[in-house]
């Protein structure tokens, strides 16, 4: 299955609840969504209510020129995004549900949450991404059980190559509640010459645990899209390995919350103690 987007559109004669807060000063009220077709609009509606402007803004209408930043959390994940442009400002609207929380924050302000390259984002594009690099460090971490792996995928411009990752949700059995099963999202398919391929390392049928510290399981496909074009300037990816579980003595099961290891906790897979370092 390839990874799609959901482009959604703002209904003119809806009326969205906002709340905001910059510094102390919190708001709450309703916008019509005729009056927000455009994230110029949304910016300046917004900024009014809380007696700001921003002459950077009106005389040039670039949001590289902003001089406040707009962030959100996303109701599902408990992450903050960013809202840059109008497909990005509807999505925050849509998702947020009964009514959207907004983080007003100065372009100089330290409290805001970490920042990424501004950029311009057009069309989204997940299943043939473009704007990533090779595996620039791939390791595993001490406090994973044995089988992950964590990839860590840092943004680069100038790379052309495809992305090249197609995933599939499976359902697993799940021993405490066998009437719902759990929902996994497992490596489909690689595109050939891509970067997953070069690095060897992430294979057909590796289970994708987590995004950015987020778990997978018992999410849709189209969240976990969303999560990873919302942080693809650096994603970091926990992989189950298909291959390292093939590996492992019969006996010996991992630590997952779902599984138990009736071995000695001390006991380690041994070669694998240290970190697996790749270098693109």
């Amino acid at each position: 299955m390839t990874l799609d987007t959901i482009h959604s559109r703002i209904d003119p004669e809806t009326l969205y609840t906002l709340k905001s807060k910059f510094g102390h000063d919190l708001h709450r009220y309703a916008l019509k969504g005729s009056q927000i077709l455009t994230f110029s609009n949304f910016y300046l509606k917004v900024l009014k209510f809380h007696g700001l402007s921003d002459k950077r803004f009106e005389s040039s209408i670039d949001t590289n020129m902003a001089c406040f930043e707009f962030w959100y959390m996303d109701p599902i994940t408990k992450e903050m995004f960013k809202i840059t442009n109008t497909e990005n400002m509807q999505r925050a609207l849509l998702v947020s549900r009964e009514i959207l929380k907004l983080f007003i924050y100065s372009e100089d302000d330290v409290r805001k949450p970490m920042l990424k390259k501004k950029t311009f984002r057009g069309r989204w594009n997940v299943s043939d991404p473009t704007d990533f690099r090779k595996i620039s460090c791939l390791f595993k971490d001490d406090h994973l059980p044995e089988t992950y792996i964590r990839v860590k995928i840092a943004k680069n411009d100038d790379e052309k190559k495809q992305f090249g990752l197609y995933v599939r949700e499976e359902q697993i059995h799940n021993m405490d509640d066998p009437a719902n099963p759990i929902h996994v999202m497992i490596v489909d398919k690689i595109t050939p010459n891509s970067i997953v391929e070069e690095t060897g390392i992430i294979s057909v049928g590796d289970e994708i645990i987590e995004v950015n510290d987020v778990p997978m399981r018992d999410l849709s496909v189209h969240q976990m899209v969303y999560l990873m074009n919302s942080c693809s300037d650096n994603l970091d990816i926990v992989i189950k390995s298909a291959k390292l579980i093939k590996i492992l003595k019969p006996n010996q099961m991992i630590i997952d919350g779902f599984q138990r290891d009736f071995q000695k906790e001390n006991q380690r897979f041994d070669g694998m103690d240290e970190s697996i370092v790749y270098n693109a």
